[in-house]
């Protein structure tokens, strides 16, 4: 019953099977990985930037520029991190069981999150200060009387 298990898991797995199907294997979970690493990741930063920032209250008239001054080193710095992780994320598809995919996977997702959120949030809370320091000043100049 086992085999029967790992064979649906892995058909290369079963007894007698070519050395063709490990290659098409390999390819296959390469495939899987730069498509997920540079297709599905920059879809994913773009959707992050656009809804943390309305999660945080901030409007899109602030989330625009931001997202336009930052998408664009994020992805880049997520594509760096991607070729490190990349090994690790073929071996995960490759070798790992389904059961345990996922767990792999979620561990590889925390590094990669945590860079994500961080990139994402390194210039938003300047951008708030500032932001804040200009209404402060605002404020102080029609209060003093000086805009009457």
């Amino acid at each position: 019953a086992t085999a029967t298990v790992e064979a649906a898991v892995d058909p290369c797995a079963r007894a007698g099977a070519s050395a063709w199907c490990a290659w098409t294997a390999s390819h296959a979970a390469a495939a899987h990985v730069l498509i997920d690493d540079f297709i599905f990741d920059a879809i994913f930063i773009a959707i992050m930037f656009i809804s943390t920032g309305i999660g945080e209250g901030y409007y899109m008239n602030q989330i625009v520029p931001q997202f336009r001054r930052d998408y664009v080193p994020t992805v880049k710095t997520m594509w760096k991190t991607s070729f490190v992780l990349m090994p690790l994320e073929f071996c995960l598809f490759r070798f790992l069981p389904l059961s345990l995919r996922v767990l792999g996977m979620n561990l590889v997702e925390i590094i990669w999150d945590t860079i994500v959120s961080y990139m994402i949030h390194r210039h938003r809370k300047k951008d708030m200060d500032e932001e804040i320091d200009v209404v402060k000043i605002d404020l102080a100049f029609v209060s003093s009387g000086s805009a009457l």
